[in-house]
């Protein structure tokens, strides 16, 4: 089998060469070229299954070359690459044709494979698709000279339901006419000529090779004139015994043919029935003749009905098939690219709020001066700032790049609590800004703990008070009720605004839906992905002018036997200082963490990019290297690989501002000692950094001053 062909067209010499490995490495095979003009001159020759193209490219940029290709080349898949991603790029890359697009420097080698496996893939299917659409057309046209369309036209419907019918009607017609040598023969049109469809003789069920010219012979003038052929008792004897002496078109059966009648719908033929003599020896009647032709016409409303429900339902299959996964498809295309487009720095800015934010709150708590007020708004700027990053995990969810579980204990009290104290200043302190009246009802009763993640639970309930305070442009009261049902845990949460439609109900939950003027449509879809996850399920009850309720029903926890019975401390050993190397090309963040570090008593050198640490790491002696992921230039993989080339003592930790898990196999290629998600709190961090060094087996090795 030939291997998938990859087309690669990107300035950069270096990364053609990491491609060009990646690809070999998966047994594909790779043409490269620096230029869209190069790239173009290779499609005379090789026609890519994919396209690896860059979208800033000198002359001709990575978009252009993308339509030329897509117009000489269907049926390739393209993917994009850029090192100035936005999701404005990325849609505009989609609406062009691209299948999707990834973002260089590369942090993750197995992601750059997997992506072109799975184009690839859609190529395949594509390929498939069109082999099946191919073929179904031929066998269409075979099945046409068996069993025709009145209209003349081709047949969709269901070979095997026409068999049944077939086999039915004669099977029945010969035990009526008492006869055991009998045939149906059905017209193409196209052709001009009848053709075998079903056949008894002495026991054969099978249709014997036949076709007979319209107009010639019995059943040919049959067909053509719609008119019977009745052969009494007294003719068939004259006719002879055997059909070896009839002519061509007239010997289908053993004998002469008996009785002819047409099958007709609409005075329209389909095709004839015809039948050699009685098993007794007696003649046909025109009364045989008029209830064959009579029985001949339901046959065929039965085959046209038959016909037309085939092609109906299997049109309905396939447009309900392909618009579900079409629908699907795009929708968590749209979102992957949304997701990789954002989460980066909408982490890293995450990252600096949450420092900031703890490092206020740890010397408010040192102040003798009593600032009960700031505390509590700052911890809240604290749990608002960790939401927005599980926000981002949400979103890259339907991506399915995150295979964690929510597995903690949780009181859902504690969620709705929450939820209405971070969004007081939206449905209070605005609505009364605006003269409106919001008011909160509680009605929570002691409900079992249930297995789940606070801050999106917590999430959740934002979502839906911010949807029932849009709903209530007059202001109103939204209603909190807990309670035990059949079970489950049930949150009920309503709201006296203005209702919804059942069309609206029916498709609130689909990403990308909204009835706002402004707003992406991700709000109620989110919610019902956190509330899958945490295995429960969500139902909305609603009319127009009536106000809306959304139920939430979660199981209970459930303790596992592994599962300890309060929170394990951090097993870090003495706090101990040490020096350390921080890499990061964010200066607010490196600038956070630096002093979150150094607070603790920790030497902290600062690096803005992976070239400059080893550097530093090749001059200087350090403890430990805490390094970004995602940097321009050397990536935190390359980071690390280097700081144990030079010295394989030192321990590295991993900070990914992507929120999605990395490679295991790649974490220990790179010899990481842990990975740390942003946004990440100072607590956090200095926790890991006293767990990677209290776990060590050994101080690490100073490296020589140079």
């Amino acid at each position: 089998m030939d291997k998938p062909r990859i087309l690669i067209v990107d300035d950069e010499e270096t990364i053609r060469h990491i491609l060009v490995n990646v690809i070999a490495w998966n047994g594909c095979e790779a043409m490269e070229a620096a230029t869209a003009e190069d790239g173009l001159a290779l499609l005379a020759d090789f026609a890519p299954d994919v396209a690896l193209l860059d979208i800033v490219l000198p002359g001709r940029n990575g978009l252009e070359l993308l339509k030329e290709i897509k117009q000489r080349s269907p049926d390739t898949e393209v993917v994009m690459m850029t090192s100035h991603a936005s999701a404005e790029t990325a849609l505009r890359a989609i609406r062009e044709g691209a299948y999707s697009y990834l973002q260089k420097p590369f942090e993750n080698l197995d992601e750059i494979w997997t992506t072109l496996q799975r184009a690839l893939e859609k190529r395949n299917l594509g390929q498939k698709r069109l082999a099946l659409l191919q073929k179904q057309d031929e066998r269409s046209d075979e099945l046409s000279t068996v069993i025709p369309l009145a209209d003349g036209g081709s047949v969709d419907g269901d070979v095997s339901s026409y068999t049944e019918l077939l086999d039915f009607f004669m099977d029945m017609v010969t035990d009526e006419l008492g006869v055991d040598d009998a045939c149906i023969l059905l017209l193409d049109d196209k052709a001009g000529e009848l053709r075998s469809a079903c056949r008894r003789t002495e026991g054969t069920r099978n249709p014997a090779a036949a076709r007979v010219g319209l107009g010639v012979g019995i059943c040919g003038a049959v067909a053509r004139t719609g008119i019977p052929f009745v052969l009494n008792g007294t003719q068939y004897a004259q006719a002879g015994g055997q059909g070896s002496g009839l002519p061509p078109a007239d010997a289908l059966l053993s004998g002469p043919i008996a009785l002819c009648t047409p099958i007709k719908s609409d005075g329209k033929v389909l095709g004839i029935f015809a039948a050699g003599k009685r098993i007794n020896g007696e003649g046909f009647t025109d009364a045989d003749s008029s209830h064959v032709t009579s029985l001949g016409t339901q046959l065929a409303v039965a085959i046209e009905g038959a016909r037309r429900a085939g092609q109906l339902e299997k049109a309905y299959e396939t447009l309900k098939a392909t618009q579900t996964q079409l629908v699907r498809s795009e929708r968590l295309k749209a979102i992957g690219q949304m997701a990789a487009g954002v989460a980066h720095d909408f982490n890293n800015v995450l990252s600096v709020i949450l420092g900031r934010a703890e490092f206020v709150h740890a010397r408010l708590v040192e102040d003798p001066f009593d600032r009960v007020k700031a505390l509590s708004d700052l911890e809240t700027i604290i749990k608002s700032a960790r939401q927005g990053g599980q926000a981002i995990k949400r979103i890259q969810d339907y991506t399915r790049t995150r295979k964690d579980e929510p597995r903690a204990a949780l009181d859902l009290n504690a969620a709705v609590r929450d939820a209405i104290e971070i969004t007081k200043p939206r449905w209070k302190q605005e609505a009364e800004a605006r003269g409106l009246g919001i008011s909160v009802h509680l009605d929570l009763a002691e409900v079992p703990r249930v297995t789940g993640n606070l801050l999106e639970l917590t999430q959740v309930v934002e979502n839906l008070i911010f949807n029932a305070v849009e709903a209530m442009p007059k202001g109103g009261r939204i209603s909190f009720k807990t309670h035990e049902h059949e079970g489950s845990v049930v949150l009920e949460v309503s709201d006296e605004g203005m209702g919804m439609d059942e069309e609206t109900q029916r498709r609130l939950f689909e990403p990308f839906f909204t009835t706002k003027e402004s707003g992406q449509g991700l709000g109620t879809s989110i919610i019902y992905g956190i509330i899958t996850r945490h295995k429960g399920n969500i139902t909305v009850r609603s009319k127009p002018g009536s106000g809306t309720t959304f139920r939430i029903s979660l199981p209970p926890h459930v303790a596992s036997p592994d599962e300890p019975a309060s929170p394990e401390p951090v097993t870090t050993g003495e706090a101990r200082s040490v020096r350390i190397l921080l890499v990061d090309d964010e200066d607010p963040v490196r600038s956070v963490y630096q002093e979150a570090l150094t607070l603790v008593g920790h030497e902290v050198v600062a690096a803005a990019s992976g070239e400059e640490a080893i550097v530093l790491l090749e001059k200087s002696r350090f403890d430990l290297v805490i390094t970004d992921l995602s940097m321009g230039g050397m990536s935190g993989y390359q980071v690390a690989t280097n700081v144990k080339r030079i010295n394989s003592a030192v321990p590295v930790i991993l900070l990914s501002g992507w929120g999605v898990e990395q490679s295991s196999q790649e974490v220990r290629r790179a010899g990481i000692a842990l990975v740390l998600v942003k946004p990440c709190g100072v607590v956090d961090l200095r926790d890991a950094v006293q767990k990677v060094l209290g776990t060590s087996h050994e101080a690490p090795a100073r490296a020589s001053e140079g």
